[in-house]
């Protein structure tokens, strides 16, 4: 049975690592934590629908901000990154929509010019027959680097939508 929300973070500083994140809906829901330097990392995700799923502003490839590195995507049902912008529900006027985002990946800003520093997560689709990437981004998502060894296994395909 599937729980709808594993770990939902908004807004602040976090450093998520070591968790067994299970049968969720959505493992991590990411929701507009700006440019703030977090980390999600270490962790194994099993079964869910979406492992880690960014919403608005998480970060940009100027600014910095969320990284998803070192972790297991094991048998994820549709995407083990999703990133698209935040809609909030209407009628909510005071909260504006909020631009999908996310920082590259792995790759330290000051290290960037002299060494790829890459993600080092895995990726294993429930189904690879059903030819679903690894990481989705909405069509209005700047674009963003994901640095990967080049090793079965650890280098995942990516489409905008």
């Amino acid at each position: 049975m599937l729980t709808d929300l594993g770990i939902l973070l908004r807004g602040c500083l976090f450093d998520v690592r070591h968790n067994e994140i299970n049968q969720s809906t959505i493992g991590i829901g990411l929701l507009s934590n700006r440019k703030t330097p977090n980390l999600v990392k270490l962790n194994r995700f099993t079964f869910d629908v979406i492992d880690v799923w960014a919403f608005g502003d998480n970060g940009n490839i100027i600014d910095g901000g969320t990284q998803i590195t070192c972790n297991n995507f094991d048998l994820f049902g549709f995407s083990a990154l999703l990133v698209q912008p935040y809609n909030p529900p209407s009628p909510t006027p005071v909260l504006p929509p909020d631009p999908g985002s996310l920082d590259d990946q792995a790759c330290a800003k000051l290290r960037c010019l002299y060494i790829q520093n890459p993600a080092d997560n895995s990726f294993v689709p429930y189904n690879a027959a059903w030819g679903l990437p690894h990481i989705f981004a909405d069509a209005s998502v700047p674009d963003f680097t994901y640095f990967a060894r080049p090793d079965a296994g650890a280098l995942p395909t990516y489409r905008k939508m």
